[in-house]
């Protein structure tokens, strides 16, 4: 087990958000109403809008409110990760994500704490871990037409190893497999998915061939597109705005500029689902 400090210390968290989130678990960790919601939470509840509900009824900061009762969880997380066989490592690189949503939170919202709360809590059950760069989680085949290729057969259903990415700096070629292989270690399943921006074709169009993320893409397999006009994901890219009128997007990195010119010709944006097939050592799909 690690201490709540041990934990801010190997992920980086932020100095202000580690204090502020410690003050505001320390009011409330032998609340009932926490211990309940925790309880609720590892029996298989949603306990989102309840976590809402009680930080308006105590007048506290919602987001905060569920940066605490994420860390009131690690406990009951670090029992999870060592019944599946998982190291100490895997353990405390899942909850880099603390760190990474609590600055997306600052960035987006001018507030610490946890807007992403049902992304983390993937994490908080184990079901989503970290190896390495990456992410997985057992998944199934959902998109795209039947696959039979490099000597695996894909049907709706089938199983897979489901791969995210996540938002916490450039990631290389070479931590991809890193991961990957980590990934096939413990899964024991070569074929792996990604439903993601990262994976939208028009990229191809508009970033340079040894962008990462094209290196990225150039991994799978992209059996799927879904094209869209509500802008889903830009604040990925352009940060949390008003509005993605192309016109008004900043263009400071060639990644900017790239999608305001795409949106600026066809008024959409999308995400791609991809395939990619791992034998332990080499990317079958690799293009």
């Amino acid at each position: 087990m690690y201490t709540l400090q041990q934990i801010f210390e190997y992920i980086n968290m932020p100095e202000e958000c580690a204090r502020l989130s410690l003050e505001c678990l320390d009011r409330h960790k032998d609340t009932d109403t926490f211990k309940k919601l925790k309880a609720d939470f590892y029996n298989g509840s949603d306990v989102k809008d309840a976590l809402y509900d009680y930080a308006e009824e105590v007048g506290e900061a919602f987001r905060m409110v569920r940066m605490a009762f994420c860390l009131y969880c690690v406990d009951e997380m670090y029992d999870i990760y060592m019944k599946k066989g998982l190291s100490d490592k895997v353990y405390l690189d899942s909850l880099i994500d603390l760190r990474v949503w609590a600055l997306t939170c600052k960035k987006n919202y001018g507030e610490w704490g946890m807007q992403e709360f049902d992304w983390l809590v993937h994490a908080l059950r184990g079901k989503v871990i970290r190896l390495g760069r990456l992410q997985f989680e057992e998944n199934k085949y959902e998109y795209g037409p039947d696959y039979d290729k490099h000597g695996v057969s894909l049907r709706h259903g089938t199983p897979a190893i489901g791969m995210h990415i996540p938002e916490d700096g450039p990631f290389t070629t070479e931590q991809t497999l890193d991961s990957l292989k980590q990934a096939y270690a413990y899964f024991k399943n070569p074929v792996f998915i990604c439903e993601s921006w990262l994976l939208y074709p028009p990229q191809y169009d508009f970033l340079k061939p040894t962008s990462n993320i094209i290196k990225f893409m150039d991994h799978y397999d992209i059996v799927y597109v879904k094209e869209l006009t509500n802008r889903q994901d830009m604040w990925r890219v352009f940060g949390m705005r008003d509005s993605y009128d192309p016109a008004e997007l900043p263009r400071e990195t060639s990644l900017q500029r790239g999608y305001a010119e795409h949106l600026e010709k066809t008024g959409v944006n999308g995400w791609g689902y991809g395939v990619l097939i791992f034998d332990g050592e080499r990317i079958l799909t690799q293009k």
